[in-house]
């Protein structure tokens, strides 16, 4: 038995203060399940006694049988002991389950004064007769022998059956707290740098991992110790029996460095570990087929191993990780904001070295792409908007990050370009280290392949030497990869609902391939769908063949420019000044922008502008071409986008954005004095109507197929927030009252002025204008056109990310 008397300040750390007033009335209680019972609200005391009399509760001073363990019973009993009834001096006693200490603490105090601080913590019943016996010898002067020892026993029976009553139902306490335990990061940390020094387990550390109880004591008879042994750790199993010997077994040595840690870039938590210096991660998705699954690429190292039950191994470390070493940390390599540029492995040179490399990039084009230097340098130019797509389609969730297509014979020097000069010196990454997975020489053969790709980071994605064979595998993945951040794919669950893991596009991608006829990639690509659907979501870079070029794609491997990478000059610039560079609503705008930012910050260097200028008449080129190439693909030509210009300048004066789908709400909102009226049409079925405009929603992915997330249905579109909702909402609300024309009066400013005829339609007289000449159109076929024309422009993006007002990636 533990007992004690103590000043009352370091007193109050082992049980609480005693309650001074004791009366007949209800106690209060912090109990196990039933918190209260109107037993114990009873209060009992005797009219006679020889040599205490004690008071409390009316359920301990009866004959009832004791509940079963963690049933009815109160955290705290109170009674009260006197020697006489004329004397006031009263002794207070109060027994408490103590959480802190997970025993049954027994205090005492005399009434009318401070506490006493007396306390014991008994064993057994032995122990705190004991105790009361020396309590009733201090305060009442009474001597408990032989002779009264009956007696007063018989007369401390309830604070008896009420101590094993408590001790009974200690070991049940915590298992009807209410309390729940959230499991959250316990602190940012700024970077790789600072985790591995916080996930360093440098102390030995032990939990017991099973105990008994026994004689108002908890006995830990199984341990598991965690032992660190430099750069090492082993866990050990310890088991102590009650005759006092030890069992110990070694179930594991791991990586003394380790923690979990919650990336805020995927919003995934994953399994760390540093090994020689270099970081291992594994997500915390428990696979119960396979439970060493997460210590796999752990255990892949030399000198790792498991050798107890690989569940209880991989359980104990998670528990005790979980409670010691649980981070946020960006582990997602490239560049974010808020986060600056992001490198878990440290293999990346971002060092700040200047513009330089830009230069020297530029004359080597120059010296050895002749035939094809607008291409080489757009290459660079879209390499460099592409380090910031990533983080523009998080907040943007229909960006259009097109893919780029260079379409070449072998030997012009693309993969020259791309490996040697784009991941080796723009991004300062050896093509060939898989951590990044930057350039993949060869075929990616199949969507998950390629899922697992556009996943996996940040940072650019060069698929280099891609066959026809291989574009036709991955169109799905292409068609969503260059939209926002989209889900491209799932893992369904191991065991029950939900999913073991969800992929998203994250990476810009630039493709390789000798299929150099761009109908027949169309074709390849639009099995299922419409060329729309790929045609603003593809950038065709056609490279020239010829002897001369075969011979700069030759010599320009053999003579590299030497200098330094130019990703912590772009990383610095970029990360200053994301607020600029979140404006664009295109990915030709973000090109722009980006080359201006690093012309303006090199303003005092005349090479450097000079080389920039030059890869922005490049990207300009690329961009006349592909316009006269696009267009060919449409029919709307120019009166569309007369009426499309027309549009922007009265959403400019309705204080409007121009993007998509605000320009469409302008459209609706027109009246007369803009020059459009809408009117109904017996003649034109509502239904057809809206199938047509549903048509074209999903060819720019505002309406997904079922089998896809987002809006299934041009009602659903309406249920969403944002423009794209806004504009549902209208046109269903004309369409349900039988308006399904729009009449654009020839000579509106909206047309462009007097026609002889728009849109391949002559003008004619309506009685709904009144006599006046209009071009009378469905709603359907002048929404088609809109949008299939802001396809050409760039993607339904303009302004502020299209359909990011209104849908879910």
């Amino acid at each position: 038995m533990s007992t004690g008397q103590a000043p009352n300040t370091n007193q109050r750390k082992v049980v609480r203060k005693v309650e001074q007033r004791v009366g007949k009335r209800r106690l209060r209680s912090r109990g196990i399940r039933v918190v209260y019972s109107e037993d114990f609200g009873k209060w009992t005391c005797p009219n006679v006694w020889v040599v205490v009399g004690v008071c409390g509760p009316s359920i301990f001073f009866s004959d009832q049988v004791l509940n079963v363990p963690g049933g009815k019973i109160p955290r705290v009993v109170k009674f009260t002991l006197q020697r006489d009834k004329q004397s006031g001096k009263v002794i207070e006693l109060r027994l408490e389950i103590s959480s802190s200490l997970g025993r049954v603490v027994v205090s005492a105090g005399v009434s009318g004064s401070m506490p006493t601080g007396e306390y014991a913590i008994p064993e057994d019943e032995g122990d705190l007769m004991e105790f009361l016996s020396k309590l009733v010898k201090r305060h009442f002067e009474v001597k408990i022998t032989n002779d009264n020892y009956d007696n007063f026993r018989f007369e401390v029976e309830p604070i008896l059956k009420a101590f094993k009553r408590l001790a009974a139902a200690l070991p049940f306490i915590n298992f009807f707290e209410r309390r729940v335990r959230k499991l959250k990061p316990l602190r940012s940390l700024s970077g790789i740098d600072e985790l591995r020094e916080y996930s360093l387990i440098h102390r030995v550390a032990r939990k017991c991992i099973s105990k008994l109880y026994r004689k108002n004591t908890w006995i830990c008879h199984e341990y598991l110790y965690i032992v660190p042994r430099g750069d090492v750790i082993e866990l050990f199993n310890v088991k102590v029996y009650l005759d006092g010997s030890v069992s110990e077994r070694s179930i594991a040595t791991l990586p003394s460095r380790l923690a979990i840690v919650h990336d805020p870039i995927t919003g995934v938590d994953y399994l760390v570990a540093f090994v020689d210096g270099e970081l291992v991660k594994s997500p915390l998705a428990f696979d119960p087929g396979n439970p060493a699954k997460l210590l796999e690429p752990i255990l892949a190292k030399p000198g790792f191993n498991v050798t107890g039950d690989e569940v209880f191994v991989t359980a104990m470390l998670l528990d005790y990780l979980t409670r010691t070493r649980y981070f946020e940390v960006a582990l997602t390599p490239g560049l974010w904001p808020g986060f600056g540029f992001v490198d878990p492995f440290g293999a990346i040179d971002i060092n700040n070295y200047g513009p330089k490399a830009l230069v020297d990039i530029v004359k080597w084009v120059d010296k050895y792409y002749k035939v094809n230097n607008i291409e080489a340098k757009a290459n660079i130019a879209y390499a460099i908007a592409k380090l910031i797509t990533p983080a523009i389609k998080r907040t943007k969730t229909q960006f259009v990050d097109p893919v780029i297509i260079n379409m070449s014979q072998g030997g012009l020097g693309v993969s020259t370009l791309a490996r040697e000069i784009i991941a080796r010196i723009i991004l300062g990454i050896d093509p060939g280290d898989k951590r990044y997975m930057l350039v993949l020489s060869g075929s990616v053969r199949s969507e998950p392949q390629f899922r697992n790709l556009v996943g996996h980071n940040g940072l650019l994605l060069i698929l280099d030497e891609q066959k026809a064979g291989d574009l036709a595998n991955n169109r799905h993945i292409i068609h969503s990869a260059a939209v926002g951040e989209n889900i491209v794919g799932v893992h369904a669950a191991t065991y029950g609902e939900g999913f073991g893991a969800v992929f998203r596009s994250r990476r810009g991608v630039i493709i390789n391939t000798n299929v150099t006829d761009r109908n027949k990639i169309l074709s390849i690509l639009a099995v299922n769908e419409s060329p729309y659907t790929y045609v603003r979501r593809i950038r065709f870079i056609p490279w020239r063949g010829g002897a001369e070029a075969l011979l700069n794609g030759a010599a320009a491997y053999a003579d590299l420019p030497d200098t330094k990478p130019l990703i912590g000059y772009l990383a610095g610039l970029f990360n200053a000044h994301w607020e600029e560079l979140m404006k664009p609503g295109t990915f030709d705008e973000l090109t722009h922008v980006a080359l201006e930012l690093i012309k303006r910050d090199a303003a005092n260097d005349p090479e450097v502008v000079k080389a920039v200028e030059e890869l922005e008449e490049a990207v300009r080129a690329i961009e006349e071409r592909e316009a006269e190439e696009k267009s060919g693909y449409f029919t709307s030509g120019n009166d569309v986008m007369t009426l499309i210009n027309g549009l922007k300048e009265l959403a400019r004066v309705n204080r409007r954005q121009t993007d998509l789908p605000n320009l469409l709400l302008t459209l609706l909102e027109a009246g007369v004095q803009e020059g459009a009226a809408f009117t109904r049409d017996t003649r034109v079925s509502v239904g057809d109507v809206k199938a047509g405009i549903e048509d074209v929603l999903r060819i720019v992915g505002v309406i997904r197929d079922a089998t896809d997330t987002g809006a299934a249905s041009l009602d659903a579109v309406a249920n969403e927030p944002g423009a794209w909702g806004e504009f549902a909402k209208r046109i269903i609300g004309m369409l349900n009252n039988g308006i399904v024309r729009i009449d654009f009066i020839n000579g509106s400013a909206l047309i462009g002025g007097k026609r002889d005829s728009f849109l391949g339609k002559k003008p004619s007289k309506l009685r709904s204008l009144g006599g006046k000449e209009a071009f009378s159109f469905t709603l359907d076929e002048i929404i088609n056109a809109i949008i299939n024309a802001s396809v050409i422009e760039g993607g339904e993006d303009g302004g502020e990310g299209g359909v990011d007002s209104g849908q879910t990636g």
